[in-house]
Order: C-alpha cells, then structure tokens, then sequence
C-alpha cells in the first residue's frame, strides 16, 4: 500500500504541475482534462484505500468518500466557467451548489471523527467578519463575491471543528492528522481561490490555490489508511 500511494502521488504531482502550465498558458480546455484525471485520482485513492485494507464502510468512511467526489465535481464546473462564457454563472453556481454538498460532508465527518465544539462557530464567525473587513476593499463586489463567502465559512468551520477536535484528541493517530491537515489547507485553498475569482487576476496567487487544494484532497483521501 506504501508502493501504491507513493506512485500514485508522484502521478498527481505531475498532473498538477501540468494543469498550473496550462493555467499559465490559458489552455482552459486541456486544463479542465486534468482537473477531471486529478478529480478521479482521490476518488479512486480513497476507495483503493478501502478496498484494499478491508475497512469496513463505516458512515464517516462513506461522507469522506462522498465529500470528495462532490468536490471534484464541483470543482470541474469551475473549469467549465472558463470556457463557457455565455453560461459561466449558471455553471458557477452549479459548482457552488455542489462544493456546498461537499463541505458540509466535511463538516459531518469532522463532527463524527471529533466530536462537535460549538466555540467553532465563534472563531470562525470572527475570522470571516475580520477577513471580509480587512480584504474587502481589494474585491470586486458582486452578488458572487457574496455568495463565496457563504462557502468560506462552511470551509472553515470544518477546519476548526477539526482543530479543535485534533487539539483534544489523546491518541492522534496518523488518520486523524492526515484528515485535519487536509481539511484545513481545503479551508486556506478557498481564501485563496476567492481572491483569484474576485480581486486582480495573479498567476502565482492562483498556482498557489492549486497545490493546497489538490494538496488537500490527496490527504484527506489518504486519511482513510489504518
């Protein structure tokens, strides 16, 4: 299983590499391919991971699994917005309906994993009232930029849910450091995905958005190992 995840993650550090080059050289069509083979990748190394561990398919084990195929698919219309131009906003709000799926499959496997911490909700209130205060007069402002915020909180509240889970967990077992990892550089990546969507477009702000997202999803598919 070792052999396996090593080959496999050196196979999706290639693909990401491939899609920040395409991202850079503006082949929306060829990068949404590999959005597609990555998206299909976690899936497959989530299920693998099961399958070949004999896990039982527990609820927690059944949300992760969900949660990560909504969230490639989601972030597959995403892709899509950049080349259909005239239903780009039905195609983002599509995406966004999905990825809000996705996190709050999150949110679920981190309370089933941790345990729920209500002060989450408190930090994370906080943290998006100071972000959106600070960064807002470098966004756009529209209807869309709003409704990402709507994102980011779900985001975050499962990445704190699950530091604060980590914090007080006595065993800390390698699943369970993986999984908060994972959820928290998802969490980072939609901060930053937010500012590629919605403020002056940077090729390094959004080559970052790209190895912590793929990044993230990689860990949280390889949190299902023992």
């Amino acid at each position: 299983m070792k052999v396996f995840i090593v080959l496999i993650s050196l196979v999706y550090s290639f693909l990401v590499a491939l899609l920040i080059y395409t991202r850079k050289e503006n082949k929306c069509k060829l990068g949404l391919v590999f959005k597609t083979f990555l998206g299909l990748i976690f899936v497959f190394v989530s299920l693998a991971i099961l399958f070949f561990q004999n896990i039982p398919l527990s609820i927690k084990n059944v949300f992760i699994v969900l949660a990560l195929i909504t969230s490639s698919l989601g972030d597959v219309f995403l892709g899509i917005c950049k080349i259909d131009k005239i239903n780009e906003n039905y195609y983002f709000y599509l995406a966004g309906v999905i990825i809000t799926i996705s996190q709050i499959l999150f949110i679920i496997s981190s309370i089933i994993l941790f345990d729920f911490y209500p002060i989450s909700i408190i930090v994370v209130g906080f943290s998006i009232f100071c972000f959106h205060f600070t960064c807002n007069k470098y966004i756009t402002k529209n209807k869309k930029a709003l409704h990402f915020i709507f994102y980011l909180i779900l985001g975050s509240l499962a990445a704190i849910n699950s530091l604060n889970g980590l914090l007080n967990e006595p065993s800390k077992s390698v699943s369970l450091i993986l999984f908060t990892y994972g959820i928290v550089l998802y969490a980072i990546s939609d901060f930053v995905l937010y500012f590629t969507k919605f403020s002056r477009k940077n090729w390094f702000i959004d080559t970052a958005n790209k190895i912590l997202y793929y990044g993230a999803e990689f860990l949280i598919a390889c949190s299902l190992l023992n």
